[in-house]
């Protein structure tokens, strides 16, 4: 049996641009001891792959952390285009968030072969945002050009920069039968949603807001719009499918044991390790009794001396990441 441990990034391992004291000491005891580690953040609009490479850089970490090790807020999306009779493979799917051209390679590494972009659909159809030109000009040999275009699917990856943009074609096409410009009376188009964080701690004296905002923002208006409450399935913390998914993702995850030997197989016990008590200790909490939740002082949450969150209570409180490992080994040592 094998303890797995997840890590929250912002307030626990960075605080932007800089590693947190600690941060590297203790990532580098778990490797040294072949601990499964990821780090599961509900930021995104990166690849698996540049986040690992970039994150690595910033703690100064020795042994490079591996794409398999970080978990974004659309990183269970992957599953989504998993081949079976739901599967959105092949389907026309539309992303929205910022960067769109990192977006569409990261639709394509998880396997979706018809991503179309926001930024493309204004292009097709200019008059559904008139407040501002195309940013793009529309590629006559892409999908979004097609003459017959049914939208399945919005993935909305993180929050977009032109909200109002965003908001205005998004609400069309979920009114929409997938046909842009149709109106029907029941939500046709699926809505797969990862803008979480509602807040995240900065450098700012105060929170700034999270791509969370933009969901709620954009909640109100479809409801305000249409009369009904948005159907759609949500990822990032604290939602569970993004629990199951990091169960998996650390069972899974072969790591170099203190003898030098590769080693993977079921994990079974889980520390979440997080600043939010909102979202990563909520989410550990109702995950199952086989999650233990620890909240660290060094981001959002900053507490008294013998604190604890009120509504979603840490079952140990740390004053940072380091003191936070050092529990959990502790734990673990206790187990045994």
């Amino acid at each position: 049996a094998r303890f797995g441990v997840a890590f929250d990034v912002d307030g626990v391992l960075t605080r932007v641009p800089n590693a947190i004291p600690g941060a590297y000491e203790a990532l580098s005891k778990l490797q040294a001891g072949g601990v499964p580690f990821c780090l599961m953040t509900n930021g995104g609009g990166a690849t698996e792959a540049s986040k690992a490479k970039s994150l690595s850089k910033l703690l100064g970490l020795d042994t490079p952390l591996v794409p398999e090790q970080i978990c974004l807020c659309h990183t269970p999306m992957k599953a989504l285009a998993k081949p079976g009779p739901e599967s959105l493979k092949d389907e026309t799917v539309l992303l929205v968030g910022k960067k769109y051209g990192q977006l569409k390679d990261i639709a394509e590494t998880y396997g979706f072969t018809r991503a179309i972009t926001v930024e493309e659909l204004h292009a097709r159809y200019p008059d559904m945002y008139n407040d501002m030109p195309p940013a793009v000009e529309l590629d006559p040999s892409s999908v979004a050009a097609e003459s017959d275009l049914k939208i399945k699917a919005i993935l909305t990856m993180i929050d977009p920069i032109e909200w109002g943009r965003e908001t205005q074609i998004v609400c069309d096409v979920l009114r929409s039968d997938g046909t842009v410009g149709t109106d029907v009376d029941t939500q046709v188009v699926a809505m797969h949603n990862s803008c979480s964080d509602f807040e995240y701690a900065a450098r700012w004296p105060t929170p700034r807001f999270g791509a969370g905002a933009f969901r709620h923002s954009l909640e109100a208006l479809w409801s305000a719009l249409s009369g009904r409450e948005m159907v759609q399935t949500l990822y990032g913390k604290p939602h569970p499918v993004q629990y199951d998914f990091v169960e998996t993702l650390l069972s899974e995850l072969p790591v170099v044991d203190a003898s030098g030997e590769v080693v993977a197989g079921a994990v079974d016990r889980f520390y979440m390790v997080g600043d939010n008590p909102l979202t990563d200790l909520r989410g550990a909490n109702i995950a199952g009794a086989h999650w233990n939740s620890i909240l660290v002082r060094t981001g959002l949450w900053q507490g008294g001396p013998d604190d604890n969150d009120p509504a979603d209570p840490a079952d140990k409180v740390a004053e940072d990441v380091g003191a936070a490992v050092d529990w959990i080994l502790e734990q673990e040592a206790a187990w045994k």
